[in-house]
């Protein structure tokens, strides 16, 4: 299957999967992937539609999105530094900072906009996306990996 296409069914699929799983971006995995195996011009291209969306559906004002994904180029790159980017230690790493990072981001702009978001609901957003994550990083990098092969 064609990258492009691959990457637009795993948008519409990591969207719909959201509505199950409010709180937590299930894009995120993808674009560690694209970054792991494509590099960082696909992985921007993706990023701007992801932020585009992230930003029209969330509740807080607009610039949230934007410093997520940021953030989340400077982990993925700062990780890299000491890690191999395809370990399981780096993958679990980046899960649990980019879950702290998740919990941060929201509880400044909550606070920033006057939003009651109680702490536990916070708190559970953030450890869903620790504990998910790395599951989630697995499955679309096996597809991902599965569609090179069917494709050659």
């Amino acid at each position: 299957m064609p990258k492009p296409l691959w990457w637009l069914l795993f948008t519409v699929v990591g969207i719909w999967l959201q509505h199950f799983l409010p709180g937590v971006d299930l894009l995120v995995p993808g674009l560690i992937v694209c970054l792991q195996e494509d590099g960082p011009a696909p992985a921007l291209w993706l990023s701007v539609p992801w932020i585009l969306i992230q930003e029209g559906t969330g509740s807080l004002h607009f610039g949230v999105g934007v410093l997520w994904y940021a953030g989340l180029w400077v982990l993925f790159y700062a990780g890299r530094l000491l890690l191999e980017s395809r370990s399981g230690v780096f993958v679990i790493l980046f899960a649990f900072f980019s879950g702290c990072y998740h919990f941060f981001l929201i509880q400044i702009f909550s606070r920033l906009q006057g939003l009651e978001v109680p702490l536990a609901l916070q708190m559970q957003d953030s450890l869903r996306h620790i504990f998910l994550f790395p599951l989630v990083w697995l499955v679309v990098s096996f597809l991902y990996r599965g569609r090179e092969a069917g494709h050659a």
